[in-house]
C-alpha cells in the first residue's frame, strides 16, 4: 500500500514544511508500529480520562542509504507541562537505558526516529527533532493523527524528515519535508494482524474479539460451577445442622460427584508428585537393568569365544 505525501499538514503546520524540497527517503512501515502507537494513545486516554493526551515514542528499524524500514517502537519519557508553549524535554537517561536493553533483544535494529500525535506539525515538533538529532543525524518523524475526519480513507499517518534551509542573511532554518511510505508485512505479522482484524461490534460502542469471547465463556462456566458448588455446600450444611431432612438419593449423588474430582489436597499435590517420582525412578531402574543385562550378555559371549578357542587348542594337542 503506497501512501502519497499529498495530504500534508495545512494551516499552522504549512509554514514548517518545506515547499522547495521533496522527500527522497523510501520508508517501509510495519504494522506493529501502528499497533504500538495506537495502543499507547488508547491506554493513556483510558488512564487519564481525556482525549487530548500527548504521546511520544521512538522508532526502531534498519536504514540503508535512502531506504528505511521501521519494524518496532517503544515509548519515550518527556518532562514539561502538557499543552505548554515550550517543547517538552526528552529524558536522555531513559532513552539510553531503553535503547541498550532493546539492543540486546534486537541487535539488528537501530534508533531511526520518533513519533507523536497531532493534526499538524508545530514548532514543538521542530524542537523535539533537534533533541533527537544526537541519537540519529537525520531522525525520522512520524505524526499520528488521532482525530481523523470521517471522510479520510487512508491511514492517518505522515512521515517527515528534516532539512536545513537558508533564509534571509544566510539564516539557517530547520524545516520538515514530508515523505511517503509503504506498508510492509511479514508472515508472523500477517497472522497477528489477521487476529486483530477479527473484531466485531457488540452493543453500542463496545467491541469484542474472539479471544475475549472465549475468555468470557470460560468465566461464565467457572462462575456457574462456583454457584452450583455453593448450593451443594449450603444444602450439606443445612442437613448437618438438622435444618433439612436427609435425602439419601441426593447425598449419594453428591458423594458420586465428589468421588469424580481430586478434591483431596494430598491427592492433588503430594500423591501426584509421588506418582511422578515413582515413574521417573522406574524408568531409571529399567534403563540400569537393561544396561546390566547387555553387559552380562557381552561377557557371556566373550567367555564362549575363549572357551571355544581353548577347546580347539586341546583337540590339536591330541594329534
Amino acid at each position: 500500500m503506497d501512501v502519497s505525501p499529498d495530504s500534508g499538514g495545512g494551516g499552522a503546520g504549512a509554514a514548517l514544511i518545506s515547499e522547495s524540497a521533496n522527500g527522497s527517503l523510501d520508508v517501509k512501515l510495519h504494522p506493529l508500529v501502528i499497533i504500538n502507537a495506537s495502543e499507547h494513545f488508547t491506554r493513556l486516554c483510558a488512564q487519564s480520562g481525556k482525549r487530548d493526551v500527548q504521546i511520544f515514542g521512538a522508532l526502531l528499524g534498519v536504514q540503508s542509504g535512502r531506504q528505511a524500514e521501521v519494524f518496532n517502537s517503544f515509548e519515550l519519557l518527556f518532562t514539561g507541562t502538557e499543552g505548554g508553549a515550550e517543547a517538552p524535554k526528552l529524558d536522555e537517561d531513559y532513552l539510553k537505558q531503553k535503547s541498550e536493553q532493546l539492543k540486546e533483544v534486537f541487535p539488528t535494529l537501530d534508533l531511526l526516529g520518533w513519533y507523536t500525535n497531532g493534526p499538524v506539525v508545530t514548532p514543538q515538533h521542530i524542537a523535539i527533532q533537534g533533541q533527537m538529532t544526537p541519537h540519529n543525524e537525520t531522525p525520522l518523524f512520524m505524526l499520528l493523527n488521532t482525530s481523523p475526519s470521517a471522510a479520510m480513507r487512508e491511514l492517518p499517518l505522515q512521515f517527515f524528515e528534516s532539512i536545513i534551509e537558508l533564509g534571509a542573511e544566510d539564516q539557517q532554518t530547520t524545516l520538515f519535508v514530508e515523505t511517503g511510505y509503504t506498508l510492509a508485512t511479514e508472515e508472523a505479522e500477517r497472522i497477528g494482524i489477521d487476529h486483530v482484524a477479527k473484531v466485531k461490534g457488540a452493543t453500542g460502542a463496545t467491541t469484542t474479539s474472539e479471544v475475549s469471547e472465549h475468555l468470557g465463556a470460560q468465566h461464565s462456566a467457572i462462575d456457574m460451577l462456583y454457584q452450583r458448588i455453593k448450593i451443594i455446600r449450603s444444602y450439606l450444611k443445612a442437613v448437618k445442622a438438622g435444618q433439612l431432612a436427609q435425602d439419601h438419593d441426593v447425598l449419594r449423588e453428591v458423594s458420586g460427584l465428589c468421588s469424580r474430582l481430586p478434591i483431596d489436597g494430598e491427592q492433588l499435590n503430594g500423591g501426584k508428585s509421588v506418582q511422578d517420582a515413582n515413574d521417573v525412578l522406574l524408568v531409571s531402574y529399567l534403563a540400569t537393568i537393561t544396561k546390566g543385562t547387555n553387559a552380562v550378555n557381552e561377557m557371556l559371549g566373550k567367555l564362549s569365544v575363549v572357551h571355544d578357542r581353548a577347546g580347539m587348542r586341546r583337540n590339536r594337542a591330541w594329534f
